[in-house]
């Protein structure tokens, strides 16, 4: 859950044509005061989330300040890496390749969770250097880094191990609710989008069409990838790894939605099966399944993994032509494995606790 804090002075996040004010009252100097720790009337998480949708174009000089800065601390230069990933411009990838040797664990786990979000090739050296001295999360993210990035660009590097069948939870028929999947209209799909500006993971989301599913008093999309919308898509899924899409969540207080899942393929050893594996942003496998290639369209079966917190879900469907058909929406109203703790989502303007309810 997010929540929208205002800071205790007027600040202009960005300049409109018809602005007739003063350049003081325009002035970003106490939010970036604010990042930089000169000014403590208002949380540094939030102010650097705030700076980073502004239209001040050296924002990434601010984050990369504190970065370097060894004096502050790891939360905080965690917080800027994460910002950097945010920009999406070659300088803040430049800054975090330059950062990518930084001992401390959490900063160092930031810097290689931006670079999963918007690293390219030239960034795979660089995490690859860094996941031979990494330990615990940052050499996991190290990793995930190099799976999101491989997938973005069609890469063969990285083979993933592909779940067996019987790792999946079983689905009891008995106890399992369907849950609808429809097209999302014109107004939810624009809103979709623009709440996931500073979250496109380096690919563009198709506008239309786009899915909303409705679980209990949760709202999600699904949002496919623009570069599989064609009649080939279902060849290059068979052809080479792809970052196929997300589901995004959207929030109960904010009304907001954020990325929650990020849907991966990759080819199998039969020809006509291709692999799908359905990962949360911190590179916890949730999901996977097949899809079995058929002429130009492909039929897929997607289960849930066990792991704490998880449900039974079934879903399958048809693929063609970038568009989804669901056929089987299903899911337990109860959580199989007791969940341990609250899910966290590092580096946003305050951390997420969400306990998604099931669908009934």
């Amino acid at each position: 859950m997010s929540f929208k804090v205002v800071p205790p002075f007027n600040f202009v996040s960005r300049i409109s044509e018809d602005v007739n004010v003063d350049t003081g009252k325009l002035s970003l100097k106490r939010l970036r005061d604010v990042v930089a720790g000169r000014e403590t009337t208002f949380p540094r998480s939030q102010g650097m989330a705030i700076l980073q949708t502004t239209d001040f174009p050296n924002k990434h000089r601010d984050f990369e300040a504190v970065l370097e800065n060894e004096m502050e601390p790891p939360e905080i230069r965690y917080l800027a890496a994460i910002n950097l990933g945010k920009l999406t411009t070659p300088a803040a990838m430049e800054i975090l390749v330059k950062n990518s040797h930084v001992r401390d664990e959490r900063v160092l786990t930031g810097v290689m969770k931006a670079l999963g979000c918007i690293g390219n090739k030239s960034a795979l050296d660089a995490i690859s250097t860094a996941k031979e001295r990494a330990t615990g999360l940052a050499a996991m993210q190290a990793e995930f880094a190099t799976t999101l990035i491989a997938h973005r660009l069609g890469m063969e590097e990285c083979e993933l191990p592909v779940p067996e069948t019987r790792d999946h939870l079983e689905l009891d028929l008995d106890c399992a609710r369907p849950f609808r999947i429809t097209q999302a209209d014109d107004a939810d799909a624009e809103f979709c989008l623009r709440s996931l500006a500073d979250q496109p993971f380096g690919i563009e989301f198709l506008e239309h069409p786009m899915y909303q599913a409705r679980c209990g008093r949760n709202t999600w999309m699904i949002l496919l990838n623009r570069d599989f919308s064609d009649k080939s898509s279902v060849k290059t899924l068979r052809r080479r790894k792809t970052f196929l899409g997300v589901v995004a969540i959207r929030s109960e207080e904010t009304q907001l939605y954020s990325v929650a899942y990020l849907l991966l393929t990759s080819p199998t050893k039969d020809k006509d099966a291709v692999s799908i594996l359905i990962y949360r942003t911190n590179g916890d496998l949730t999901f996977s399944g097949i899809a079995r290639i058929v002429e130009n369209y492909a039929e897929f079966s997607i289960l849930a993994l066990p792991q704490p917190g998880a449900f039974a879900v079934k879903l399958e469907g048809v693929f063609e032509d970038g568009r989804l058909d669901i056929k089987t929406a299903l899911s337990t109203t109860f959580v199989q494995i007791k969940k341990r703790e609250p899910i966290e989502e590092l580096g946003s303007p305050v951390v997420l606790e969400m306990e998604v309810e099931q669908c009934t």
